[in-house]
Parts: C-alpha cells; sequence; structure tokens
C-alpha cells in the first residue's frame, strides 16, 4: 500500500466514526490515440497509406481555395480523484475536500494537397 494511502485512511478512518467521509475516482476517456505512428509519414506519402496507419480521422475540413484539406485525430482523457470529510462540530460542521485531476487533450493534424497527398504534419 502506498504511503499516500496509508495517510488517508489514518485520515480518514476516525471521522468515518464523527461524521461523513467518502474518496471519489473517475476516468472519462474520449477516443483513442491513432494505433500507428504519424511522425514516421512523410511527406508525399498517399491518404489511403496514411489512413491505414491511423484509421479513421475525427474531423476533416477542407480549404476552399487550391483543394487542400486536413484531416485531424483527437483524443482525451480525464483522471479524477480525491476525497472529502465533514466533521460536526458543536453547531456547525467544517469539512475538507481535496481533489487532484489529470488531464489530456492530444490531436494530430495532416495537411494533404488536392491530388491527396500528404504536404505536412500541422502541430499547433
Amino acid at each position: 500500500m502506498s504511503r499516500c494511502a496509508v495517510l488517508l485512511a489514518a485520515l480518514l478512518g476516525p471521522a468515518v466514526g464523527l461524521g461523513c467521509a467518502g474518496v471519489r475516482y473517475e476516468r472519462v476517456r474520449l477516443d483513442r490515440e491513432p494505433p500507428g505512428d504519424a511522425t514516421a509519414l512523410e511527406p508525399g506519402t498517399a491518404l489511403a497509406n496514411c489512413l491505414a496507419l491511423l484509421g479513421p480521422p475525427t474531423e476533416v475540413t477542407a480549404d476552399d481555395e487550391g483543394g487542400a484539406f486536413v484531416l485531424t485525430w483527437e483524443w482525451k482523457r480525464d483522471a479524477t480523484w480525491g476525497f472529502f470529510v465533514t466533521l460536526p462540530l458543536g453547531r456547525r460542521s467544517g469539512s475538507l475536500n481535496w481533489t487532484a485531476l489529470d488531464s489530456g487533450a492530444e490531436r494530430v493534424r495532416l495537411v494533404f494537397d488536392a491530388d491527396a497527398r500528404l504536404l505536412a504534419r500541422a502541430d499547433d
């Protein structure tokens, strides 16, 4: 058991008998990272080869001038955990809340010409 878990149990244990305590964990994942490595793609790679490596994109946008277009793969992951303790203090109560958030949104954007050949990777 980690030091953090032992400390949390030591703090929450006595509080449960006197008031209210709880622990929260939540994990959210939207879409998934593409299975292939987009950095391995070289300019001039055909659209079909890019799709074979990365799978279907989450967004496609077109450039009105010249026929270029951009394919975007986006994914997000969030993990939240924390605890709360509420204790009676006579006619009042006191509470303590603590939350940790680990969040990350990432994307890969590839720009193609009108002939469906990779021009560049558009890193933001």
